[in-house]
Order: C-alpha cells, then sequence, then structure tokens
C-alpha cells in the first residue's frame, strides 16, 4: 500500500466513525408539502380550500399533538 492510499483509507474510516458517533440531526416535525391555488386563475376556488385546510392541520396540532405524534 502507498502512502497516499494509506492516508485515504484513514480519512475514509474517520469520516465513517464521525458519520456513526454523531446523533441525527433532526427535530421530531413532520413536513407536509401544500400544493395550493392561491393566485392566478384557480384561485377563486383554491383559497376557501387551502385556507380551511391549514385550520385543520393546526387543529390537528394543538389537540393530538400533530400527525403520528410529530408537528
Amino acid at each position: 500500500m502507498s502512502f497516499l492510499s494509506t492516508i485515504k483509507a484513514a480519512a475514509l474510516s474517520a469520516a465513517m466513525i464521525v458519520s456513526v458517533a454523531l446523533p441525527p440531526a433532526h427535530a421530531d416535525e413532520q413536513y407536509f408539502p401544500l400544493q395550493s391555488y392561491r393566485v392566478g386563475p384557480y384561485a377563486a376556488g383554491g383559497t376557501g380550500f387551502f385556507g380551511g385546510f391549514i385550520d385543520y392541520l393546526n387543529l390537528i396540532n394543538l389537540l393530538h399533538g400533530g400527525g403520528n405524534r410529530g408537528k
């Protein structure tokens, strides 16, 4: 093994150890995309429906702690 191969192997080993040792850096949240029609030709039908849907998601977060227990 050459010196460069040894350095590469050591760097790869260190990166693998660090990636396993660190805890996950995400919160207990779920991202729920909301494709809504708020502007444009479909806004007349979309604003009322999706406004109500956003209110419903807020209600679920308030009463039940979020969908699947993640806000």
